[in-house]
Protein backbone atom coordinates (compact mmCIF):
# COMPACT_ATOMS: atom_id res chain seq x y z
CA UNK A 1 0.00 0.00 0.00
CA UNK A 2 1.34 3.65 -0.66
CA UNK A 3 2.68 5.82 2.05
CA UNK A 4 -0.05 8.35 2.61
CA UNK A 5 1.31 11.98 2.25
CA UNK A 6 1.57 14.53 4.97
CA UNK A 7 -1.46 16.14 3.25
CA UNK A 8 -3.74 12.95 3.34
CA UNK A 9 -2.92 12.51 6.67
CA UNK A 10 -3.75 15.27 8.02
CA UNK A 11 -7.10 15.87 6.16
CA UNK A 12 -8.11 12.53 7.05
CA UNK A 13 -7.45 13.12 10.75
CA UNK A 14 -9.50 16.60 10.55
CA UNK A 15 -11.89 16.16 8.64
CA UNK A 16 -13.22 13.00 11.05
CA UNK A 17 -12.46 15.22 14.20
CA UNK A 18 -13.83 18.76 13.00
CA UNK A 19 -16.56 18.46 15.80
CA UNK A 20 -14.52 17.02 18.63
CA UNK A 21 -12.50 20.66 19.52
CA UNK A 22 -15.37 22.09 20.35
CA UNK A 23 -15.57 19.75 23.19
CA UNK A 24 -12.18 21.06 24.48
CA UNK A 25 -13.14 23.25 27.76
CA UNK A 26 -10.41 25.51 26.60
CA UNK A 27 -10.10 26.21 23.25
CA UNK A 28 -13.20 28.60 22.73
CA UNK A 29 -11.25 30.89 25.27
CA UNK A 30 -8.23 30.57 23.53
CA UNK A 31 -9.09 31.19 20.12
CA UNK A 32 -11.42 34.19 21.36
CA UNK A 33 -8.56 35.38 22.82
CA UNK A 34 -6.19 35.15 19.70
CA UNK A 35 -9.01 36.83 17.36
CA UNK A 36 -9.35 40.20 19.58
CA UNK A 37 -5.50 40.07 19.44
CA UNK A 38 -5.80 40.15 15.86
CA UNK A 39 -8.22 42.59 15.62
CA UNK A 40 -6.58 45.05 18.40
CA UNK A 41 -3.54 45.21 16.56
CA UNK A 42 -5.40 45.60 12.92
CA UNK A 43 -7.25 48.73 14.74
CA UNK A 44 -3.70 49.46 16.11
CA UNK A 45 -2.21 49.46 12.61
CA UNK A 46 -4.74 51.03 10.30
CA UNK A 47 -8.13 53.40 10.93
CA UNK A 48 -11.35 52.39 12.40
CA UNK A 49 -12.71 53.15 8.61
CA UNK A 50 -10.20 50.84 7.03
CA UNK A 51 -11.21 47.99 9.33
CA UNK A 52 -14.45 48.50 9.03
CA UNK A 53 -13.91 48.41 5.40
CA UNK A 54 -11.49 45.59 5.17
CA UNK A 55 -11.62 41.82 3.36
CA UNK A 56 -9.55 39.52 5.54
CA UNK A 57 -8.34 36.20 5.13
CA UNK A 58 -7.73 33.68 7.59
CA UNK A 59 -5.04 31.41 6.94
CA UNK A 60 -5.97 28.08 8.57
CA UNK A 61 -9.38 29.18 9.20
CA UNK A 62 -10.53 25.75 10.95
CA UNK A 63 -13.99 25.96 12.16
CA UNK A 64 -13.73 29.47 12.88
CA UNK A 65 -12.93 30.07 16.37
CA UNK A 66 -10.50 33.08 16.35
CA UNK A 67 -11.78 34.26 12.98
CA UNK A 68 -15.24 34.65 14.78
CA UNK A 69 -13.88 38.27 16.44
CA UNK A 70 -12.49 39.07 13.13
CA UNK A 71 -15.46 38.90 10.60
CA UNK A 72 -17.28 40.50 13.34
CA UNK A 73 -15.09 43.48 12.93
CA UNK A 74 -14.39 43.63 9.28
CA UNK A 75 -16.58 43.70 6.29
CA UNK A 76 -15.89 40.48 4.88
CA UNK A 77 -13.22 37.36 5.95
CA UNK A 78 -12.60 34.73 3.69
CA UNK A 79 -11.12 31.32 5.31
CA UNK A 80 -9.06 29.56 3.54
CA UNK A 81 -8.44 25.52 4.58
CA UNK A 82 -7.30 22.25 3.08
CA UNK A 83 -9.39 19.93 5.36
CA UNK A 84 -13.08 19.97 3.83
CA UNK A 85 -14.07 18.82 7.04
CA UNK A 86 -13.37 21.82 9.06
CA UNK A 87 -14.94 24.06 6.41
CA UNK A 88 -18.14 21.52 6.43
CA UNK A 89 -18.25 22.03 10.12
CA UNK A 90 -17.84 25.77 9.85
CA UNK A 91 -20.92 26.40 7.74
CA UNK A 92 -23.04 24.12 9.72
CA UNK A 93 -22.38 26.32 13.11
CA UNK A 94 -22.57 29.27 11.17
CA UNK A 95 -26.46 28.00 9.80
CA UNK A 96 -27.45 26.88 12.75
CA UNK A 97 -25.88 28.44 16.01
CA UNK A 98 -28.50 31.94 16.66
CA UNK A 99 -25.24 33.79 18.04
CA UNK A 100 -23.10 33.77 14.60
CA UNK A 101 -26.27 34.32 12.02
CA UNK A 102 -24.72 37.90 11.91
CA UNK A 103 -21.80 36.41 10.03
CA UNK A 104 -23.02 34.08 7.69
CA UNK A 105 -23.02 36.37 5.20
CA UNK A 106 -19.67 38.31 6.36
CA UNK A 107 -17.93 34.90 5.75
CA UNK A 108 -16.43 32.64 2.80
CA UNK A 109 -14.40 29.90 2.82
CA UNK A 110 -11.95 28.58 0.05
CA UNK A 111 -11.05 24.74 0.33
CA UNK A 112 -7.37 24.89 -1.14
CA UNK A 113 -4.54 24.30 -0.72
CA UNK A 114 -2.34 27.49 -0.65
CA UNK A 115 1.17 27.60 -2.80
CA UNK A 116 3.57 30.04 -3.84
CA UNK A 117 2.04 29.03 -7.41
CA UNK A 118 -1.78 28.95 -6.66
CA UNK A 119 -2.24 31.01 -3.77
CA UNK A 120 -5.94 30.65 -4.36
CA UNK A 121 -8.17 29.03 -6.74
CA UNK A 122 -10.57 31.10 -9.36
CA UNK A 123 -12.90 32.01 -9.54
CA UNK A 124 -11.52 33.37 -6.19
CA UNK A 125 -8.16 34.55 -7.43
CA UNK A 126 -9.50 36.70 -9.92
CA UNK A 127 -11.69 38.34 -7.52
CA UNK A 128 -9.01 38.89 -5.02
CA UNK A 129 -5.54 38.70 -6.29
CA UNK A 130 -5.84 40.53 -9.58
CA UNK A 131 -4.22 43.42 -10.76
CA UNK A 132 -4.26 46.12 -7.87
CA UNK A 133 -6.16 43.69 -5.42
CA UNK A 134 -5.35 41.64 -2.48
CA UNK A 135 -6.38 41.15 0.80
CA UNK A 136 -6.63 44.45 3.99
CA UNK A 137 -5.75 42.02 6.56
CA UNK A 138 -3.96 38.42 6.62
CA UNK A 139 -3.47 36.50 9.62
CA UNK A 140 -2.92 33.20 11.19
CA UNK A 141 -3.35 32.00 14.83
CA UNK A 142 -1.25 28.92 15.44
CA UNK A 143 -0.81 28.20 12.34
CA UNK A 144 3.35 28.62 11.37
CA UNK A 145 4.51 26.82 14.68
CA UNK A 146 3.40 23.16 12.17
CA UNK A 147 5.13 24.80 9.64
CA UNK A 148 8.95 23.63 7.95
CA UNK A 149 9.81 26.54 6.32
CA UNK A 150 7.81 29.72 8.19
CA UNK A 151 10.27 32.03 5.66
CA UNK A 152 8.31 31.02 2.23
CA UNK A 153 5.29 30.59 3.90
CA UNK A 154 5.05 34.30 5.40
CA UNK A 155 6.73 35.35 2.18
CA UNK A 156 3.72 33.88 0.09
CA UNK A 157 1.08 35.34 2.23
CA UNK A 158 2.94 38.81 2.38
CA UNK A 159 4.15 38.63 -0.97
CA UNK A 160 1.08 36.95 -2.73
CA UNK A 161 -2.13 37.68 -1.22
CA UNK A 162 -1.45 41.10 0.96
CA UNK A 163 -2.66 43.85 -0.96
CA UNK A 164 -0.09 47.33 -1.19
CA UNK A 165 -0.44 48.97 2.73
CA UNK A 166 -1.90 46.00 3.73
CA UNK A 167 -0.99 43.68 7.02
CA UNK A 168 -0.15 40.59 8.11
CA UNK A 169 -0.13 39.69 11.76
CA UNK A 170 0.79 36.35 12.88
CA UNK A 171 -0.09 34.76 16.20
CA UNK A 172 1.66 31.79 17.83
CA UNK A 173 3.08 30.42 20.53
CA UNK A 174 6.29 31.94 22.29
CA UNK A 175 9.05 30.56 23.24
CA UNK A 176 10.01 30.97 26.61
CA UNK A 177 11.48 30.43 29.69
CA UNK A 178 8.80 28.70 31.99
CA UNK A 179 6.16 28.43 28.72
CA UNK A 180 5.21 25.37 27.65
CA UNK A 181 3.08 25.30 24.06
CA UNK A 182 0.51 22.83 24.23
CA UNK A 183 2.77 20.19 22.02
CA UNK A 184 4.58 19.33 25.01
CA UNK A 185 1.28 17.76 26.54
CA UNK A 186 -2.22 18.53 25.32
CA UNK A 187 -2.01 20.37 22.24
CA UNK A 188 -5.60 21.64 21.20
CA UNK A 189 -5.64 24.73 19.69
CA UNK A 190 -8.55 26.01 17.13
CA UNK A 191 -6.48 25.93 13.51
CA UNK A 192 -3.62 25.69 11.18
CA UNK A 193 -1.86 25.12 7.92
CA UNK A 194 1.20 23.56 8.12
CA UNK A 195 2.61 24.96 4.87
CA UNK A 196 6.75 24.75 3.77
CA UNK A 197 8.68 24.93 0.72
CA UNK A 198 10.07 21.56 0.03
CA UNK A 199 13.63 20.89 -0.43
CA UNK A 200 13.96 16.98 -1.64
CA UNK A 201 13.82 16.40 2.27
CA UNK A 202 11.46 14.15 4.39
CA UNK A 203 9.08 15.78 7.17
CA UNK A 204 10.18 13.24 9.89
CA UNK A 205 7.66 10.89 8.19
CA UNK A 206 9.24 9.94 5.24
CA UNK A 207 7.19 12.06 2.78
CA UNK A 208 6.93 15.53 1.46
CA UNK A 209 3.33 16.95 1.59
CA UNK A 210 2.74 16.22 -2.12
CA UNK A 211 5.94 13.41 -2.10
CA UNK A 212 8.04 16.66 -4.79
CA UNK A 213 11.52 18.33 -4.52
CA UNK A 214 11.83 21.90 -4.41
CA UNK A 215 7.19 21.92 -4.29
CA UNK A 216 5.79 24.18 -1.83
CA UNK A 217 3.08 22.31 0.23
CA UNK A 218 1.11 22.59 2.91
CA UNK A 219 -0.49 20.30 4.84
CA UNK A 220 -2.93 20.54 7.99
CA UNK A 221 -3.24 21.04 11.89
CA UNK A 222 -5.96 21.54 13.72
CA UNK A 223 -6.36 21.43 16.91
CA UNK A 224 -5.42 17.63 17.61
CA UNK A 225 -5.30 16.37 20.83
CA UNK A 226 -4.46 13.12 21.14
CA UNK A 227 -1.31 13.42 20.68
CA UNK A 228 2.07 13.93 22.49
CA UNK A 229 5.66 14.16 22.49
CA UNK A 230 8.09 10.59 22.01
CA UNK A 231 10.96 11.12 24.38
CA UNK A 232 14.17 10.74 22.14
CA UNK A 233 12.30 10.77 18.77
CA UNK A 234 13.38 12.86 16.11
CA UNK A 235 16.43 15.41 14.85
CA UNK A 236 17.29 17.83 17.03
CA UNK A 237 17.08 21.22 16.52
CA UNK A 238 13.17 23.01 16.07
CA UNK A 239 11.57 20.77 14.35
CA UNK A 240 10.40 17.48 16.40
CA UNK A 241 8.25 14.32 15.23
CA UNK A 242 5.13 14.75 17.49
CA UNK A 243 2.77 11.55 17.23
CA UNK A 244 -0.58 10.62 17.82
CA UNK A 245 -3.17 8.32 16.62
CA UNK A 246 -6.07 8.67 14.26
CA UNK A 247 -9.96 7.30 14.50
CA UNK A 248 -8.33 3.87 14.19
CA UNK A 249 -5.72 4.04 16.84
CA UNK A 250 -2.99 3.96 13.96
CA UNK A 251 0.35 6.00 14.81
CA UNK A 252 0.63 9.75 13.01
CA UNK A 253 3.35 11.67 12.95
CA UNK A 254 3.91 15.34 12.40
CA UNK A 255 6.99 17.56 12.47
CA UNK A 256 6.45 20.67 14.63
CA UNK A 257 7.98 23.64 15.96
CA UNK A 258 6.57 22.54 18.98
CA UNK A 259 8.25 25.06 21.49
CA UNK A 260 6.66 28.24 19.56
CA UNK A 261 9.09 30.66 18.41
CA UNK A 262 11.35 33.73 19.10
CA UNK A 263 9.82 37.21 19.18
CA UNK A 264 13.52 38.22 17.00
CA UNK A 265 13.33 35.25 14.79
CA UNK A 266 9.47 35.91 13.57
CA UNK A 267 10.16 39.77 13.12
CA UNK A 268 13.27 38.68 10.70
CA UNK A 269 10.75 36.78 8.48
CA UNK A 270 8.73 39.62 8.24
CA UNK A 271 11.71 41.93 7.25
CA UNK A 272 12.95 38.99 5.16
CA UNK A 273 9.40 38.55 3.47
CA UNK A 274 9.91 42.52 2.48
CA UNK A 275 7.32 43.74 4.86
CA UNK A 276 7.58 47.23 6.60
CA UNK A 277 6.42 48.61 9.94
CA UNK A 278 7.00 45.08 11.81
CA UNK A 279 6.22 44.92 15.30
CA UNK A 280 5.92 42.11 17.98
CA UNK A 281 4.73 42.08 21.39
CA UNK A 282 3.44 39.26 24.28
CA UNK A 283 -0.43 38.88 22.97
CA UNK A 284 -1.21 36.55 26.44
CA UNK A 285 -0.45 33.88 28.58
CA UNK A 286 -3.06 31.17 29.51
CA UNK A 287 -3.13 28.76 31.88
CA UNK A 288 -4.16 25.25 30.62
CA UNK A 289 -4.96 22.35 32.57
CA UNK A 290 -3.88 18.75 31.07
CA UNK A 291 -6.11 16.09 31.68
CA UNK A 292 -3.83 14.13 33.96
CA UNK A 293 -4.06 17.24 36.48
CA UNK A 294 -1.09 18.81 35.51
CA UNK A 295 -1.03 22.90 35.12
CA UNK A 296 0.28 24.12 31.60
CA UNK A 297 1.76 27.83 31.35
CA UNK A 298 1.62 28.76 27.66
CA UNK A 299 2.78 32.17 26.12
CA UNK A 300 1.50 33.77 23.30
CA UNK A 301 3.04 36.10 20.87
CA UNK A 302 1.86 38.57 18.34
CA UNK A 303 4.20 39.61 15.18
CA UNK A 304 3.21 41.96 12.35
CA UNK A 305 4.23 43.45 9.10
CA UNK A 306 2.88 45.85 6.48
CA UNK A 307 3.23 45.42 3.24
CA UNK A 308 4.47 48.69 1.27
Amino acid sequence: MATKSMQEINNEHFNKTAVDYEKMPDVFEMSQKAGNTIVDEFRKSTSDERVKNAIALDFGVGIGLSGQPVATAVHHMVGVDAAEGMLKRLHEKLATEPELAHLQSKISTVHHLVTAESPLPEPEATKYLTEGKGFDLVFTNFVMHHIDDVKGTIQTLGGKLLKQDGWLIIVDFEDKPGSESFHHHHHDHAHGHSHGHEHGRGHGHGEHAHGHAHEHGQAHDHHHHHHEQQPGHGPSGDHHPIEFTDAKGERLEFVAHHHGFKREEAEKWLQEAGLVDIQSAHAFGMERTHPNGKKIWTDVMMVKGRRP
